[in-house]
């Protein structure tokens, strides 16, 4: 059985919210909005969730299908 966090160490950008952090196990991303447009962009990582994750014995794969699930999102928010 895998660990809650598979599959997540970067944020769900299908569902991004503005002017609010939105955290994945490791990675965040903050988009500042107030009024019309995007102010400022900010990407956080928290250190000791990726020392704890690259010690976990499922990281690799792990991480392969956090990496494909962000690419997938960005073709979805891109494209669809």
């Amino acid at each position: 059985m895998k660990n809650e966090c598979y599959g997540r160490i970067f944020p769900d950008m299908t569902d991004l919210r503005i002017n609010r952090e939105n955290r994945g196990k490791v990675f965040g991303a903050f988009v500042q909005s107030v009024g019309v447009g995007v102010q400022g962009r900010k990407v956080s990582l928290d250190r000791g969730a990726w020392e704890e994750c690259t010690k976990c014995p499922d990281y690799r794969s792990c991480y392969d299908l956090s990496l494909g699930k962000l690419a997938l999102e960005e073709v979805v928010l891109r494209y669809g």
